[in-house]
């Protein structure tokens, strides 16, 4: 095994270096930064892909190294590993947007869940007077019940 540190430290932007004895492993340039990745045909469709295992110098040689063995059993195991951490990734995505969303209807008030049932299925779905007297019905009868929140404002639920 032999690695440059001076060679890797001239890599202009857009270039890479390779280790010999590593097929795959490369150490690849930008403005700021240089990084090591893994580069692999899949093992589930024959395209190539890469996959990023960290930053040089933080990540030496020795460590992208170790790294690359382990991503290379996973890949002679069968797994496109590209594709898994674009799972992941979008995985832990929509988990925050249904956390996000949670958080944002346990924050609507009865009125508030009132105007979107009045405004996007009765407008759409009855003629005008029905609309009208859905929304004469809310105002006239909601009052104080309108601004209590929606989570936990009706019989049996909450605590």
């Amino acid at each position: 095994m032999h690695f440059d540190a001076r060679a890797a430290k001239l890599l202009q932007p857009g270039q890479h270096l390779t280790v010999p004895d590593y097929p795959g492993l490369r150490l690849k340039a930008t403005e700021s930064t240089r990084t090591w990745v893994y580069r692999y045909k899949s093992p589930v469709d024959g395209k190539m892909r890469q996959v990023k295992i960290g930053s040089w110098p933080a990540m030496s040689v020795a460590a992208a190294i170790v790294r690359w063995e382990e991503l290379k059993v996973e890949r002679d195991a069968g797994v496109d590993l590209a594709v898994q951490r674009r799972d992941e990734r979008k995985q832990a995505q929509e988990l925050a947007n249904s956390e996000k969303e949670s958080a944002r209807l346990a924050s609507l008030s009865v009125s508030e869940v009132c105007t979107f049932y009045l405004e996007g299925y009765i407008r759409l779905n009855r003629m005008e007077k029905g609309y009208k007297e859905v929304k004469r019905t809310f105002e006239k009868m909601l009052g104080e019940f309108g601004d209590a929140p929606c989570v936990g404002a009706f019989q049996g639920e909450g605590g």
